[in-house]
């Protein structure tokens, strides 16, 4: 199990992580097919933000037990596309749902989660543009 870190060791941590995305390594896991893969990526995003939208609705009704969940659901996707730093924060807001609660640190998390997966979208994005034009 994670456990709770300050946000300075936080924002070390994601500026630190490897690379979140490599997409030669998940073609090969998914045997080859370019197909499969754009489906994975359609699906992973698709699962992205509908997490997002949960986690919001969540937060606003103080659920606990709903944000816990939802980064439960989460944890195995993200793992599979392996993006370390996403992990990280659901990680991080699925501790913090089940011990310390603090709705503020919640809500940082959130917007963290945010902006690192918009980050890993362009990559994900840019690096499938690039395999399609080899």
């Amino acid at each position: 199990m994670a456990t709770k870190i300050t946000i300075q060791q936080f924002e070390s941590q994601l500026k630190n992580a490897e690379q979140p995305f490599d997409i030669k390594n998940l073609l090969t896991e998914c045997m080859g097919q370019v197909a499969l893969l754009e489906e994975l990526i359609r699906l992973f995003k698709q699962n992205v933000l509908e997490f997002i939208g949960n986690l919001k609705a969540h937060l606003t009704n103080e659920d606990m037990k709903g944000l816990a969940f939802a980064c439960h659901k989460m944890k195995s996707g993200i793992k599979m596309m392996k993006a370390h730093g996403l992990l990280q924060i659901v990680e991080q807001i699925d501790l913090e749902s089940k011990t310390g609660k603090d709705l503020k640190h919640l809500n940082f998390l959130y917007n963290h989660f945010i902006d690192e997966y918009s980050r890993l979208e362009k990559q994900i994005d840019r690096e499938c543009d690039k395999m399609k034009n080899q």
